[in-house]
């Protein structure tokens, strides 16, 4: 399958949602920690079932120094002791605003 080029479509929304992750990646960064922010969009990768998310999300957790059995682990989040306190909230967050319109 095709994916769109987004930068291509919109160059200016573009811009402003790199603008807005890149200030989001920073409070997450400053409150959990760096790794957290790959497996939160891998989180959303897996709930949202993009393929083509989680390859990229996946090796860029590994790039970040991320282990892979906690990325293995991710989508059993609740059932392993993988992730400190911190960390499961943000993943809860994670998956309540992946599922916004449905709650």
């Amino acid at each position: 399958m095709k994916r769109a080029n987004y930068f291509n479509i919109e160059p200016e929304l573009m811009t402003y949602l790199i603008d807005q992750e890149a200030l989001i990646k920073q409070k997450v960064e400053a409150t959990f920690g760096v790794t957290i922010w790959e497996l939160l969009k891998l989180r959303a990768s897996q709930l949202n079932q993009c393929a083509y998310c989680l390859a990229m999300h996946s090796k860029q957790a590994l790039e970040y120094g991320e282990s892979i059995n906690r990325i293995i682990a991710l989508n059993a989040w609740q059932d392993t002791p993988l992730y400190n306190d911190k960390e499961r909230a943000a993943l809860a967050l994670c998956e309540k605003l992946t599922f916004v319109t449905e709650h």
